[in-house]
């Protein structure tokens, strides 16, 4: 579906890594990506002897390089944090994948938003000047009493703070499609 739907023109705005930090293959088997393995020691199927699947080549093959083919822009995102139990930003299990979308970016020449940056950023500044409650306002609860919040999947409110803040960032790169972002 999505190589039949891309088209010269077109974006592809492309990030993971919430999931693919999920490594630990005795409660989540097949589920995470590596970043980091180097290429040379992949298979066709971008996965090495030990069977890790590599992070950075699953975008570039799966993603990027269709996205170029087709004629489209990709545009690599890092993942956006986590909100820890305490309410402030908790993005040490992204730092990996967020450089590894760094460096695949700077390598191919392909435009990235650091979303980790942006919203860790908006987070400590939620957070100092409303404490974990300001932070809270982002995400779900999963509770009809309120006493339990998923940390890591956002309310309405956090995916239009979060997504605004995504979407101006084209701009900021120069990107054709940022002339579109009033």
């Amino acid at each position: 579906t999505l190589k039949s739907s891309l088209g010269k023109g077109d974006y592809l705005f492309i990030q993971f890594g919430h999931n693919d930090e999920k490594t630990d293959e005795s409660t989540n088997p097949g589920l995470g990506t590596f970043p980091g393995l180097d290429f040379s020691t992949l298979d066709s199927s971008g996965k090495n002897s030990s069977g890790q699947y590599s992070y950075e080549w699953i975008l570039l093959n799966k993603y990027v390089k269709v996205a170029q083919n087709a004629g489209a822009q990709p545009v690599l995102i890092t993942p956006i944090t986590r909100r820890g139990s305490n309410g402030q930003p908790n993005y040490s299990g992204h730092t990996n994948y967020q450089n590894a979308i760094i460096a695949l970016g700077k390598q191919y020449n392909i435009p990235v938003i650091d979303a980790t940056a942006l919203t860790t950023a908006l987070y400590n500044e939620a957070y100092a000047s409303g404490g974990a409650d300001a932070t809270a306002a982002f995400h779900c609860w999963t509770s009809a009493d309120r006493s339990a919040i998923d940390n890591t999947h956002l309310s309405y409110q956090g995916a239009l703070t979060i997504g605004g803040i995504i979407a101006a960032e084209p701009k900021t790169l120069g990107l054709q499609i940022g002339s579109f972002v009033k």
